[in-house]
């Protein structure tokens, strides 16, 4: 519920952005365009997961330990909607600060981040069960190095 209540405000923000600004830098509306495509790609998947989760566990209990499309829901996605915005966080840091060093620090952390990520959806769709993905010691380092 709480993933659809973000989405629909998100939603709002977006038409807002665009009424607001008709006149903006098409790269920053494509930006914003692509950002909503992940997001929404990322809603649809993680709604199956959890009907799907929901529904097929009354036959089958144990399905609610399957992976599915988690994988790509969580990790993937939030990582990559998160390298996007770091990015344009940084080129905006760059141009306000005209610092190097600070412009660096952030492309560097955003790509750690982005690497984890993908490290972590990697790790979960081999594990195909919920319960061996987190019972693993590589995987819990790599979600502390994504999460910090």
């Amino acid at each position: 519920m709480a993933n659809w209540i973000l989405f629909g405000i998100l939603s709002v923000q977006i038409y807002l952005y665009y009424v607001a600004f008709p006149k903006d830098y098409r790269v920053i509306k494509v930006i914003v365009s692509a950002q909503l495509l992940l997001e929404t790609i990322q809603t649809a998947t993680f709604s199956h997961d959890v009907i799907h989760h929901f529904t097929i566990v009354y036959t089958r209990p144990n399905a609610i330990y399957d992976v599915g499309t988690l994988w790509i829901s969580i990790p993937l996605m939030i990582g990559l909607i998160a390298f996007i915005t770091q990015s344009f966080y940084c080129y905006r840091v760059g141009v306000l600060t005209r610092s190097k060093c600070a412009v660096a620090l952030i492309n560097m952390l955003s790509l750690a981040q982005l690497a984890a990520a993908i490290s972590v959806a990697v790790q979960e769709k081999k594990a195909i069960l919920l319960i061996r993905f987190l019972s693993e010691n590589k995987t819990l380092i790599a979600i502390g190095i994504w999460g910090s």
